[in-house]
């Protein structure tokens, strides 16, 4: 960018004609940038069921994935089938 009197030329090739007063209080005019669409982190949500989640001691965890190995089922769907069987037995009164 270079400056000739009141008269900007801009690498461009174009010119913009100042009005009077001083040069230094007039700064370039930029056109304002669109902030960036932030993006949500992790996979998309599937609309199912929210997942559960926990972590059991290495105990119970051993129990669990016995049971999933002696069943030939994953490690979730034993958990699945574990939670299952505890919530149908009825309590003790």
């Amino acid at each position: 960018m270079s400056f000739q009197g009141f008269r900007v030329v801009v690498r461009a090739g174009w010119e913009l004609q100042l009005p009077l007063g001083s040069l230094s209080v007039y700064s370039t005019v930029m056109a304002k940038s669109n902030p960036a669409i932030q993006r949500k982190r992790g996979p998309p949500p599937t609309g199912i069921n929210p997942m559960m989640g926990f972590r059991p001691l290495p105990p119970m965890r051993a129990a669990i994935e016995a049971y999933a190995k002696t069943n030939k089922v994953s490690v979730s769907e034993a958990m699945r089938q574990l939670i299952e069987a505890g919530l149908k037995r009825r309590p003790k009164a």
